[in-house]
């Protein structure tokens, strides 16, 4: 549930009132704020790893879609690792390492592509 919902869950249920009754300094309410926040952390922690997993298996499933792309445009082993390994560069960012990522990624791309050129002439 979200915040909403939880809220209007907590109405229903009286417990909103009943908290407002107490005292805001008395170790009831205290104790309610205290595990509120708690859940509130744990939910927000599951979803948090739950975007997380989403966004690995859509990376994962476009990696594998572009390394069979690779495969038909006539790359070689060594140079598919280097194109993907700038895949995941670009696809993945960080903001501490964002471009020094992207001139790794370019590198990679740069080195493949030579690497390709001298093999096939």
């Amino acid at each position: 549930m979200n915040r909403r919902e939880r809220r209007q869950a907590y109405k229903s249920m009286g417990i909103l009132k009943a908290k407002n009754k107490l005292s805001p300094l008395s170790t009831e309410r205290c104790e309610i704020r205290r595990r509120n926040r708690a859940d509130g952390e744990a939910k927000h922690r599951a979803m948090l790893d739950e975007y997380d997993k989403l966004t690995y298996e859509q990376v994962e499933h476009a990696s594998s879609k572009y390394e069979k792309k690779l495969k038909a445009a006539g790359y070689d082993t060594t140079e598919i690792e280097m194109l993907m390994e700038a895949f995941a560069l670009e696809n993945i960012k960080h903001k501490e390492t964002y471009k020094a990522d992207r001139k790794k990624a370019k590198e990679l791309k740069a080195a493949a592509k030579k690497s390709k050129q001298l093999r096939t002439v």
